[in-house]
């Protein structure tokens, strides 16, 4: 599958899991595992990242307000630990 093709990312798959909604009066917070193969400007993408989601209600409707995105650490693709051995 193609995305952004601008900027040569694509993926061979991609999952979500994990997937917790806590609900908070107008707003929510989800986190959800991503689990992805793919490329991104022709480099491999990390394999796993969390993402967590904020989303408010406005005129009724969920809205997303904010997206934040990091590797786990450990996992293929994802930067080092600090301190460990490379």
């Amino acid at each position: 599958m193609q995305r952004f093709d601008q900027f040569g990312l694509a993926y061979e798959s991609f999952d979500l899991d994990e997937l917790q909604t806590r609900i908070h009066s107008d707003a929510a917070v989800v986190t959800a595992r991503q689990t992805a193969r793919g490329t991104a400007g022709g480099q491999p993408v990390p394999e796993a990242v969390r993402a967590t989601l904020t989303l408010v209600v406005e005129g009724g409707t969920w809205r997303l307000a904010g997206l934040h995105m990091s590797f786990i650490a450990g996992t293929p693709g994802a930067p080092p630990l600090p301190g460990a051995a490379e």
